[in-house]
């Protein structure tokens, strides 16, 4: 596995954690968006070496900033591990 199929996997993982939080809180707009971002990432991972995967990466990061913005109060920041912070190993 190499470290952009590493860091999508994590991600995928965080997002579940996350959507499965905001369940609980009966947030399902921001459920339903966040799960318009997270339906993109296996098809990245399966064609991880692609030019179309490049582009899907870039959408990913900017849908990621815009669901930051809509909602600051969540603390999950995915970009950090599509971009900075290394994800820890399972």
């Amino acid at each position: 596995m190499n470290d952009l199929q590493h860091r999508l996997l994590f991600i995928l993982h965080y997002g579940c954690v996350e959507a499965r939080l905001l369940a609980m809180g009966k947030q399902s707009e921001q459920i339903f968006q966040l799960m318009d971002i997270l339906e993109l990432i296996p098809k990245c991972i399966a064609g991880i070496h692609s030019e179309e995967t490049k582009a899907y990466i870039e959408i990913i990061r900017q849908s990621f900033t815009e669901y930051k913005k809509k909602f600051p109060t969540s603390n999950f920041d995915y970009n950090r591990f599509l971009d900075i912070d290394k994800p820890p190993k399972y």
